[in-house]
């Protein structure tokens, strides 16, 4: 899932050069001064994720991002997760489910940043486009979406991204991709089954949310040019459609695996992008000279379930538990300390 661009500007390498040795320092003199304190952190956690020396190393930090505009800009990559858990989760929200949003969405960053940066716009870190990357707020943006409520919103996301300054997730010593979504029908999916990749980290785990239920519906002669375009030769018609589509199989998830049309089959990760559905995990009844599906849940599936983060915080969960729990065996550690690695 890497994506490759052309270097950057010499004046900018030479200034992203002198912030990683700058960071590998720091980060050394943290590593003695814990040694020489006689402590350090459990495992899995980071002992001060706010901690000042985290917090000046990230100052440096500067994340390039191509904006819905057209324009690249290049901020502070703190300020930047802001504007993404703005875009990408609702500021209703419980503050531990932003703290965990804040952490998934640094650590894609931090990802894209180490691997070649966004593959669609050249000099970008990453876009501001969800489908492509992840979704980001301007300022401007926020205060339209948010009104009257601005102010009180800002502050709660601000919050989340300062407690959690400088926080990425790691997986035996590697800056992890974190996927993540916005609902799920009870269980997130194997990442093998949506994205071809078998990754430790992205496997099913079960998800408290309240299934969130969505419908579509066409007419037989819709669904049909549908299918054909999604299954060609499958010889499905109009004529008795009920007779002819099944979902063949699923996954443990309940996401649709197979979905026979006439003679032939499709995947349900195909289904769900022939007949714009909000998830693979749907179910589909004929009929009336219609078919009407009935989606639970939305988005991909796999990693973290946001409507799902939201229910565990409710229930007194820390992002800490939270984002342990969507992605498997992951450590935390400074964003600063992993790009100083490289």
């Amino acid at each position: 899932m890497r994506s490759t661009r052309k270097a950057a500007p010499a004046a900018r390498k030479l200034d992203k050069q002198r912030v990683l040795w700058a960071a590998a320092a720091l980060v050394l003199a943290a590593a003695l001064l814990g040694a020489l304190l006689g402590g350090r952190a459990p495992a899995g956690q980071v002992q001060a994720p706010s901690s000042a020396i985290e917090t000046r190393i990230l100052s440096d930090v500067d994340i390039t991002v191509f904006l819905k505009n057209g324009t690249l800009c290049t901020m502070d990559l703190e300020d930047y997760i802001v504007g993404v858990v703005a875009g990408e989760m609702p500021a209703s929200y419980q503050e531990e489910a932003l703290c965990a949003q804040a952490v998934a969405a640094r650590t894609y960053a931090v990802r894209k940043m180490q691997n070649g940066g966004c593959s669609r716009h050249e000099g970008a870190d990453i876009c501001a486009f969800s489908e492509h990357c992840q979704a980001y707020c301007t300022e401007q943006e926020m205060r339209d979406k948010w009104g009257d409520e601005y102010t009180a919103c800002y502050e709660k996301i601000r919050r989340a991204v300062e407690t959690t300054a400088g926080v990425v997730m790691t997986y035996a010593g590697e800056i992890v991709e974190a996927l993540f979504f916005s609902s799920s029908g009870g269980r997130t999916e194997d990442c093998v089954n949506v994205f071809s990749s078998s990754v430790p980290y992205l496997v099913g785990v079960d998800s408290p949310e309240a299934q969130e239920v969505s419908t579509k519906t066409y007419t037989a002669e819709e669904f049909v040019a549908l299918a054909l375009a999604a299954c060609p030769g499958c010889g499905l018609t109009a004529a008795d459609v009920a007779s002819q589509v099944s979902v063949a199989a699923r996954y443990a998830s309940g996401q649709v695996q197979t979905l026979r049309l006439g003679g032939g089959t499709i995947t349900g990760k195909e289904a769900r992008t022939a007949f714009s559905l909000r998830s693979a995990n749907f179910s589909l009844a004929c009929g009336a000279g219609e078919v009407v599906f009935t989606v639970l849940g939305y988005g991909h599936g796999v990693g973290m379930s946001q409507k799902g983060a939201n229910t565990m915080a409710g229930e007194g969960g820390t992002w800490q538990e939270i984002l342990s729990h969507y992605y498997t065996g992951v450590e935390f550690e400074g964003a600063a300390a992993v790009l100083a690695r490289g």
